[in-house]
């Protein structure tokens, strides 16, 4: 898959299934920055990217959870941390709500988005 020339008609579905297998593999930060990385170079619909970058960030963030972040690891130019990866989770799962097909879907995942937010209490 990473032979496809991006000139070539089928470089979006060969980085897309590239995602789909690096996904699938996933356990790391490392191995979730490739997959993120990877579907960013493709030319996707933007509904089908939303999809992929809050599956990509939500797991990334389960991880950092879990296991705390890794200095090796950037999504994008950036660092694998809570601090970082959370408000970009809450933007892809706003994007993601533009795609909702119904007010019940769209509301869940901007609920979703809300629960990423930092809130202060002042």
């Amino acid at each position: 898959l990473n032979l496809v020339p991006p000139t070539s008609s089928g470089y979006s579905e060969a980085n897309r299934l590239r995602t789909s297998l690096l996904l699938g593999q996933a356990t790391t930060l490392p191995q979730l920055a490739a997959a993120f990385s990877s579907i960013q170079a493709a030319d996707l619909p933007p509904e089908t990217l939303a999809h992929y970058n809050v599956d990509i960030l939500s797991r990334a963030v389960e991880t950092i959870s879990a296991h705390g972040p890794d200095p090796k690891a950037y999504f994008g130019g950036i660092p694998a941390t809570l601090k970082s990866l959370r408000p970009r989770l809450e933007v892809a799962y706003r994007e993601l709500a533009k795609y909702a097909p119904n007010t019940i879907s769209h509301n869940q995942l901007i609920d979703l988005a809300n629960a990423q937010r930092r809130w202060s209490l002042l």
